[in-house]
């Protein structure tokens, strides 16, 4: 059986950002790609990831030419995309308030709790919830 991982942007962004890669973000990558592991992220993960990417070009960590190349990349990863809708809004609302976590994060989290996934990142913020949740875990673990 193919297992399931939430893995949020901290975890993606070392696949196009050559200062941050490791051998556990490329493991990650390579499990993805051969379709060994799935990945699971909320709806809002494109726009977060955008984000890392716009980050990226602005701090001169990649180019506005590799932007686009990165975009068509991520497009291609194999993933399921999770819609939160109106009825997981209230949960990542709740466990935002309840983990003191941002509502960014805490979607994560929702997508992990509501699918029966693993959760995979390298947030601090994430983190520091190893203990009450037992599914998340540490990429530099890895």
């Amino acid at each position: 059986m193919k297992q399931s991982l939430v893995v949020d942007c901290s975890v993606c962004a070392p696949w196009f950002i050559p200062v941050e890669q490791t051998p556990a973000y490329e493991a990650l990558l390579t499990s993805i790609l051969e379709k060994q592991v799935e990945m699971v992220v909320p709806d809002l993960w494109w726009y977060e990831i955008m984000n890392v990417i716009k980050s990226a070009v602005r701090s001169e960590r990649i180019s506005d030419e590799d932007a686009k190349s990165v975009f068509m990349f991520l497009r291609h990863i194999p993933k399921r995309m999770i819609e939160i809708g109106e009825s997981g809004q209230f949960g990542i609302l709740k466990l935002a308030i309840d983990d003191n976590l941002s509502v960014y994060d805490a979607a994560y989290l929702f997508c992990a709790i509501s699918t029966g996934s693993d959760l995979l990142t390298a947030d601090k913020d994430i983190l520091r919830l190893k203990d009450k949740y037992t599914f998340i875990s540490d990429i530099s673990e890895l």
